[in-house]
Order: structure tokens, then C-alpha cells, then sequence
């Protein structure tokens, strides 16, 4: 004699459960979908159209002010390459470097003119309390000296490193 089987009662609370399952994968695959769209729109509707003030590239990093209320301490930015660019949106310093940790925030520059250069100079600031990892934080930074009302000279230093200028591009 064979065993009875065992038919599995379903209710339909079962089914509805199962039914709303279904569609909640279905939902959560087209929310992610059109999350995905979300963000690559608006990256290629930007590229699309530029303002005529804006920087010839996106900057990694912007210059932060640190709060007054705060104690910081202040660490050098280092340069590993530093080009200047002249063009349709304006005259900018293509900037790259590292800062010393990903904790650490770029300062404000500061500019100080002696005779026909330029010197620049890029810190960087953290809260001291603040536990980080030790590993260098990639940057980059389009400045625009004139930005600052500063009028872009015959020699340009940044940090101390020279940048050449093109015949065309001084001014």
C-alpha cells in the first residue's frame, strides 16, 4: 500500500503573501533600475551644457573654512602636478595632489605676490581628536586665481614648485 501523500493546503493568505513577494523583487529591481538611470542622467545632462564660468573639469576637493568654534591643525597639501589652463571658461590651475589622510579637509589658498610671481600656497586641516586611517587622499583642484581677484602673472609657484606658463597664455 502506498503512503497517502500529503497535499499542502494553501490558504489565501498564503498566496497573496507569496503573489506580493513576487512583485515586491519585481519593485525593488525597478527602483534600482531607475536609480541607476537617476544618477547617470543628470552626469550626462551636465557635461552636455556647460556654464561658461565653470572650470574646464571637476574638482575632487573644494577649499573649506574650518568652523571658528573648532581647534584644527593644519598639514601641508602635496602637489604632484600643477598646470595652468587657459581657455573658454577662463584662466584655472589644473591641480593634483594628495592630502595626508581622507580626514583631512583642503584650507582656503593663499596667495601672496612678489615682483612677476605668484605664490600660492595649499594647506590642508583636520580636527586633532579625530581618529583616521594613515593612507593618503587623492585630490583634485581647478583653481581660478582671478577668482580671488588676483591677475595671474608672468611665474606662478605653488607650494614652492614653479608652473610654466605658454608664451600665449601670460598675460
Amino acid at each position: 500500500m502506498m503512503p497517502k501523500s500529503r497535499k499542502s493546503k494553501t490558504t489565501p493568505l498564503d498566496e497573496a503573501t507569496i503573489r506580493e513577494h513576487g512583485c515586491s523583487r519585481r519593485l525593488s529591481a525597478a527602483l534600482l533600475m531607475l536609480m541607476a538611470l537617476g544618477m547617470a542622467v543628470p552626469a550626462s545632462c551636465a557635461s552636455g551644457d556647460k556654464n561658461r564660468t565653470d572650470p574646464p573639469g571637476t574638482s575632487s576637493h573644494h577649499p573649506e573654512t574650518p568652523p571658528p568654534d573648532i581647534r584644527v591643525q593644519y598639514s601641508p597639501a602635496y602637489i604632484e602636478n600643477a598646470d595652468y589652463l587657459s581657455g573658454p571658461p577662463g584662466h584655472y590651475l589644473h591641480i593634483s595632489g594628495h592630502l595626508p589622510t581622507p580626514c583631512h579637509q583642503l584650507a582656503e589658498p593663499e596667495f601672496e605676490t612678489e615682483g612677476d610671481t605668484l605664490h600660492i600656497t595649499l594647506k590642508s586641516w583636520q580636527k586633532p581628536e579625530v581618529m583616521c586611517a594613515q593612507v593618503l587622499e587623492p585630490f583634485v583642484y581647478y583653481l581660478s586665481p582671478e577668482s580671488y581677484g588676483i591677475r595671474v602673472p608672468e611665474h606662478i609657484r605653488v607650494n614652492g614648485e614653479a608652473i610654466t606658463l605658454k608664451e600665449e597664455e601670460k598675460r
